[in-house]
């Protein structure tokens, strides 16, 4: 009677333990199909950026740095690292190159564009094809990535890879500056004045 009592109680606990493993092996297959990124979703808002050539590059990068409601929406995985205005002189180059100090005014003739910084928080991880763009290339040639911004589908952002850190790093092109004019300034130089 013992020893069917013992059979019993290992039969019971070796049950227990597969019922309670079961719903988390079920949801590490989901996990592993949901961990590999794939698709990411940038938005942000152009009348804050205000890419104007009334402003210095610097003034631009500051307002795309701290005011740019960029987020990352497709996925819980990704977290920005970083922001930044950027300019392409050529398309044809290798890469895209900073604003140096930020003194320069913005140039109608300069392709800006914004610079992503993505991070992918742990247990995530880019679809391989992404591991292969380690120098700035177009996103066409990784069909692999989608990359929407502000709900679009772009097919003109550039992305590259670094394997220090995981990150990814989009570059966004933005429209063409504005020449609208903007009063950036008043100067009072007399004190006897009327409004």
């Amino acid at each position: 009677m013992i020893r069917i009592g013992k059979r019993l109680t290992v039969i019971f606990l070796a049950a227990a333990m597969v019922l309670t493993f079961l719903p988390l092996l079920g949801s590490q297959k989901a996990y592993a199909e949901e961990a590999a990124i794939s698709e990411v979703e940038l938005n942000y808002d152009a009348d804050i950026i205000d890419l104007n050539t009334a402003w210095t590059e610097g003034e631009v990068d500051w307002r795309v740095a701290w005011e740019v409601d960029a987020a990352c929406e497709t996925t819980n995985g990704i977290g920005l690292s970083g922001l930044g205005l950027r300019w392409l002189p050529d398309y044809s180059s290798s890469g895209y190159y900073g604003i140096g100090d930020g003194s320069d005014q913005v140039d109608t003739a300069k392709q800006y564009g914004i610079c992503y910084y993505l991070q992918l928080e742990e247990g995530y991880d880019w679809v391989e094809d992404v591991k292969a763009f380690t120098r700035q290339t177009d996103i066409s040639e990784c069909p692999a990535l989608t990359v929407k911004v502000n709900g679009t589908v772009r097919t003109d952002v550039k992305i590259e890879y670094n394997d220090y850190g995981n990150t990814l790093t989009v570059y966004v092109p933005l429209d063409t500056a504005s020449t609208e004019p903007r009063v950036t300034g008043i100067n009072i130089d007399s004190n006897d004045i009327s409004l």
